[in-house]
């Protein structure tokens, strides 16, 4: 185990943050704040202001482009120091490196045998996120990921066992929407209309991608439902777990050497713990002028629809368009992770978990199925998540 001295922090005054970019942050221990009044949601801490006395030093692993977001992010906010970064990419490696004024450190094991780290962010690629998850919380680092989880169910059952321990280190994930007040506001509005009986979502993207070598492969990625998790996850966190996946997927063009393809379509089936029935649909590398996403969700008094940004309900005597309540300014994924290290008692890490925890596995059971099991139960070692009822 390592030992990590207690990072303190102290306020930054309001005239010198800059809302608009997100820069800035939270506060001592004993007094947590949002970046803005209008951002703050229940439950979530913002991040860290500067500290008078001592640094939170952070260690980056990976140099891609979300490795130079979150290490330029993490660099500019007061009382937060980059001391380290790993990464295999001889050209921007070094690269970004150099900006940091650091030395690359050869490979993410040499940088995780550190002790003078109090927090570690990976932005690796999905086949790696597994691995250097097991290693942190053996290690005791706190670690912010990038989603998903881990590309294999070995892994993320691992995982899910070591973040139960009561001592476990943070795990924090990426997921967008993790601190999205959008969620609570639309629990409270759907709440009104009794219980979830359907929910379907579709996505279609004509494009591959900015790295179509990496996302549009088996091996680097994982199917579809495992890189779209973040399409699982609002579902899961609002309605709970499932009771089981089946999944059928096609990979036209498919290499089975190097386990590329061109263009996929995939759907999958899971019926939510209290009863409604969830599919997701999505196709890439397919014929459109631009990306297309919609979602019904089908409850006892009224249907939802969402084409793109524009929401619809619809009940026995009308069919009108429906504002969502504006969702309100969330802390970025940094900010929580540094209020995750200030105050680690008041941290909503593990709440959190628990929905990627199930993302994570409905998209690796979707593989599963496709793959010739059929209908994969939900396993026990997930932990029991039933969200609260909206206040």
């Amino acid at each position: 185990m390592v030992t990590r001295p207690q990072c303190s922090v102290v306020p930054q005054s309001r005239q010198s943050r800059n809302p608009d970019r997100g820069e800035g942050g939270g506060s001592p221990a004993h007094e947590i704040a949002f970046r803005r009044d209008e951002s703050r949601i229940a439950g979530m801490p913002a991040s860290p202001k500067k500290s008078a006395t001592k640094k939170i030093r952070i260690g980056i692993i990976g140099s891609g482009a979300m490795g130079r977001h979150r290490a330029t992010e993490l660099a500019r906010r007061p009382g937060v120091k980059v001391t380290a970064i790993s990464a295999r990419n001889p050209e921007t490696g070094p690269a970004l490196a150099r900006e940091l004024g650091l030395k690359l450190i050869p490979t993410w094991e040499k940088l995780l045998e550190r002790d003078d780290l109090d927090g570690v962010v990976n932005t690796t690629p999905n086949h790696l996120h597994g691995p250097i998850l097991r290693r942190c919380l053996e290690r005791d680092f706190p670690v912010l990921t990038e989603y998903p989880l881990t590309t294999s169910e070995k892994e993320l059952a691992a995982i899910a066992k070591a973040a139960a321990r009561r001592k476990a280190p943070i795990l924090r994930t990426t997921h967008p929407g993790l601190a999205d007040s959008s969620l609570r506001q639309r629990r409270k509005q759907f709440a009104a209309d009794g219980p979830l009986l359907l929910a379907h979502f579709l996505r279609l993207t004509p494009g591959r991608g900015a790295r179509p070598d990496v996302l549009f492969n088996l091996r680097l990625s994982g199917p579809p439902p495992l890189f779209f998790v973040y399409h699982l996850y609002p579902w899961v966190a609002l309605f709970g777990g499932v009771e089981w996946v089946q999944a059928g997927m096609a990979f036209p063009g498919l290499n089975t050497g190097t386990t590329a393809y061109e263009r996929f379509s995939a759907s999958v089936a899971a019926p939510f713990k209290q009863g409604a029935l969830a599919q997701w649909t999505w196709a890439g590398g397919i014929p459109l002028p631009g990306p297309e996403e919609s979602e019904r969700l089908v409850f006892e008094k009224a249907t939802y629809h969402r084409h793109n940004g524009d929401w619809k309900r619809a009940d026995r005597k009308a069919n009108q368009t429906f504002r969502m309540p504006p969702a309100k300014r969330s802390p970025a994924p940094e900010d929580l992770f540094l209020a995750d290290l200030a105050e680690p008692a008041s941290s909503t890490w593990r709440e959190d978990l628990a929905p990627a925890l199930w993302a994570t596995w409905i998209g690796l059971a979707a593989g599963k199925s496709h793959g010739g099991e059929g209908r994969v139960p939900s396993p026990s070692w997930l932990p029991d998540f039933n969200p609260a009822p909206p206040v």
